[in-house]
């Protein structure tokens, strides 16, 4: 058994502690177990599918607002998306991006290691930039004008923002699913251990 002294030596050095089956799978790259690898997947996968089922529901509700002849339908509507874009999205977006970026650096994929990766990831982040910066606001000074100055139409940019981002995740999801492209910097992609979902496609690892 290791000592106190000799274990946190051997920290401070870089070197891998603990079993040798937790040594192996360092010294290949990976830092989640077979079964850790598994959980954060349908995390991630699960929180996505909430993510984009979300934005879909959001976008049905805009046109849904847009096209009643109900003022109270309308701002029925209008609330719905205020609760979602306030509540449900934000957290089925934090947990997908937190599982996403777990399963990138705590396996042998790698943060920066496939372009698959980085479009993925541009791609959520640009959804959750249009969703704080224009849907969110248009939204709120929706809902607001309505309460102040009555029934005033329907916000262009709320709807055209809310048709953008089912499918901007959708191209996410997309890509996730089929990773195209290969590795960046003529990187040679190397096949993590653990379920099919996490292994590099032919196309990747033959970059």
């Amino acid at each position: 058994m290791t000592s106190p002294p000799d274990r946190l030596a051997a920290i401070v050095a870089g070197r891998a502690v603990g079993t040798p089956e937790r040594r192996a799978r360092l010294a290949r790259g990976g830092r989640l177990s077979r079964r850790g690898r598994r959980a954060a997947l349908i995390a991630h996968v699960a929180a996505a599918a909430v993510w984009l089922g979300c934005v879909v529901a959001n976008l049905f509700l805009a046109i849904s607002a847009a096209a009643t002849r109900s003022e109270t339908l309308a701002d029925a509507y209008y609330a719905s998306m205020d609760r979602l874009a306030n509540n449900l999205m934000p957290a089925a977006a934090i947990v997908t991006i937190a599982t996403g970026l777990l399963l990138a650096l705590a396996t042998q994929w790698g943060l920066f290691h496939h372009w698959w990766i980085i479009a993925s990831l541009a791609l959520a982040a640009a959804t959750i930039l249009i969703g704080v910066l224009v849907i969110d606001n248009a939204i709120h000074d929706t809902i607001s004008s309505r309460v102040q100055h009555g029934p005033t139409g329907f916000s262009d940019a709320l709807l055209a923002a809310t048709a953008i981002t089912p499918l901007l995740l959708f191209g996410a999801t997309t890509i996730s699913i089929t990773k195209p492209w290969g590795t960046t910097r003529g990187r040679r992609a190397r096949t993590p251990d653990g379920p099919s979902a996490l292994r590099p496609s032919g196309r990747s690892s033959t970059t």
